[in-house]
């Protein structure tokens, strides 16, 4: 009787972000280098990746600098994004969040408004004082940070995010990632997930030996 592989999709974040990264190795290219040598011997294993999350990959990794055979390992695969159905609740789960996202980010925006009306500006025939263009540019610069903490992170804010999620849907797959925001929302989706420490000590352990 044939054993069935194992299907997992593969993030950026198990080769770029540093705390998951270093399971493989010390540089994007390194990790992925070392996590291809240690997949050529999981036969019980399947690897993917969207196109759009491969190309993500290599704006930090040296694609040159990797062996060919071993990028062969990884499949690339885009969803069938025409023909998946997934359950209606993901897409007001999704609308609830971007509502509240948005209503704090007018909240946050007004509390900034309000603060920097309180900072007196310079006599029109002066020039501004460099206190006075530090302590605008420290309001905006607080605004950007805060704005994009709130309107980004935990948040499906780019086209490889949702070819991740739609592709282990689509395939029954097991989602490889450390981004903490693309966990939750694949919780909401029911989908298995794998952690990068994880998939390291399952690529650590004897390769023909079925462990999922």
């Amino acid at each position: 009787m044939t054993v069935k592989k194992k299907h997992l999709i593969l993030d950026t974040s198990l080769f770029v972000n540093p705390a998951c990264a270093h399971y493989f190795g010390n540089s994007p290219t390194a990790a992925l280098t070392r996590f291809l040598e240690m997949a050529e011997e999981a036969h019980h294993l399947d690897f993917s990746m969207p196109p759009s999350v491969y190309a993500e990959l290599m704006h930090f990794a040296d694609e040159q600098q990797v062996p060919k055979k071993l990028l062969l390992l990884v499949q690339k695969k885009a969803p069938k994004k025409h023909e998946l159905r997934i359950p209606g609740i993901f897409l007001y789960q999704l609308v609830e969040e971007m509502r509240d996202r948005v209503d704090r980010g007018l909240r946050l925006a007004e509390r900034h408004v309000r603060e920097a009306l309180l900072v007196s500006p310079p006599p029109a025939e002066q020039k501004p004082s460099p206190e006075k263009i530090r302590a605008d540019a420290e309001i905006i610069g607080r605004l950007r940070e805060t704005h994009r903490r709130i309107m980004r992170e935990g948040m499906l804010d780019s086209k490889a995010d949702v070819d991740l999620l739609l592709l282990t849907y689509e395939v029954d797959g097991v989602l490889v990632t450390g981004d903490g925001g693309l966990q939750a929302w694949a919780e909401n989706l029911g989908l298995v997930l794998l952690s990068p420490d994880h998939l390291h000590d399952l690529l650590s352990v004897s390769a023909n030996k079925p462990v999922l």
